[in-house]
């Protein structure tokens, strides 16, 4: 199946940008989207997401008063970054949406596994032990 065939059945279209996963999709049809999602998503050759506190002046000046504490940002770099270390500890993780599977693939490109859950809306997560060989 291509991307296009996949896109064609909007019923079931989730892309990797996009937020919840259609109620309409099985397993089956996420795993077929998986697959082509890891042939577009490049491994960053990281082992984390950057992101750092801030607590500079917010919008380029001190007129309006600092910004202080975690960015949205910030904050979905802690849920990628732990969310790599519950994996990589051999443990499950869950995810709700499209991007955040994007995001987790350019970490752990070749180990990461999932299986969508359509009764809960949400992926559980796991790491293959070895890398696949092509």
């Amino acid at each position: 199946m291509t991307i296009q065939e996949l896109k064609d059945t909007m019923y079931v279209y989730t892309s990797p940008g996009s937020a919840a996963p259609s109620v309409h999709m099985t397993d089956a049809q996420w795993q077929q989207k998986f697959r082509l999602m890891k042939q577009t998503v490049r491994p960053s050759g990281q082992k984390r997401m950057s992101g750092s506190y801030t607590s500079g002046p917010a919008y380029g000046g001190s007129r309006y008063g600092t910004y202080d504490g975690a960015t949205n940002w910030q904050t979905y770099a802690l849920y990628i970054n732990d969310t790599l270390s519950q994996l990589r500890a051999k443990e499950t993780a869950y995810a709700w949406f499209t991007y955040q599977i994007r995001d987790l693939l350019s970490y752990e490109h070749d180990r990461l596994c999932s299986r969508y859950c359509p009764q809960d809306r949400m992926w559980v997560l796991w790491l293959e032990d070895r890398p696949r060989q092509s």
